[in-house]
């Protein structure tokens, strides 16, 4: 709590677990300075979602970048929902820069995971060794 209080950003970058889930919520947001910029790499649930918007809406933070959602499309196939249950879109943009859970992947990195599944589908139907294994076996 002691180093919310003082944090100029807050990067939220953990597991979802039962004791984080809801770890950012309104008392801890609350310790925030009103300058401060909260970025989420984690999972959504992590931080309260209502008590986040709030915040934002408030102008209690200056800022989140959110590279996760509270929800997300039950197939491929599916439409995009929204990303939780508020009304993120109403938000004005210099308070809220959001992005799927994707910021980081690129048309190039696809590329060349499809083309090393290629490469590894090849060797295995030619008997040669696969590539980049990472775990030979079995685990107990």
């Amino acid at each position: 709590d002691a180093m919310l209080e003082r944090a100029d950003v807050i990067i939220v970058a953990c597991a979802l677990t039962d004791s984080t889930r809801g770890l950012i919520d309104e008392r801890r947001l609350a310790l925030c300075k009103a300058s401060a910029s909260l970025v989420n790499v984690s999972r959504g649930p992590v931080v309260d979602e209502t008590a986040l918007f709030d915040a934002l809406k408030g102008r209690r933070l200056t800022h989140a970048f959110l590279d996760v959602w509270w929800k997300y499309p039950a197939s491929p196939e599916a439409p995009s929902p929204e990303p939780g249950d508020q009304k993120w879109r109403t938000l004005d943009r210099d308070v809220l820069t959001m992005t799927p859970h994707a910021s980081g992947w690129t048309r190039e990195q696809d590329r060349r995971k499809s083309q090393q599944i290629a490469t590894n589908l090849d060797n295995l139907a030619r008997g040669a060794p696969l590539e980049r294994v990472i775990c030979v076996g079995t685990r107990t």
